[in-house]
């Protein structure tokens, strides 16, 4: 997907697996709105390069999932990474995936 935002603020519409949102540079505390109608896993990714890719996980360590519509917040604590949200493979049954990252 494309590098080159220019604001803070990345829609989603995914309706596949394997599909991610374009990268958003952030730093500090975001926000991922998900609705829509679908029957997925999506996760939150990192990358400085966007070559190099981690899943966003949770205190304990578990890569954090979403499985429904909703308002969720996530800090990245160093400067230059960008986030992006998608569904891997294997994780998508029927629906459409719709929201946005926003800091």
């Amino acid at each position: 997907m494309a590098s080159n935002v220019s604001a803070r603020k990345i829609p989603i519409s995914l309706t596949a697996e394997n599909t991610f949102s374009n990268w958003v540079p952030l730093y500090g505390d975001g926000m991922l709105i998900l609705s829509g109608t679908f029957v997925a896993t999506g996760k939150l990714q990192i990358s400085r390069d966007e070559s190099t890719i981690y899943d966003v996980t949770d205190n304990s360590g578990l890569v954090k999932a979403f499985t429904a519509g909703g308002t969720y917040t996530f800090s990245i604590p160093s400067r230059g990474f960008k986030v992006r949200f998608g569904i891997a493979t294997g994780s998508y049954t029927s629906g459409t995936v719709i929201g946005e990252i926003s800091q």
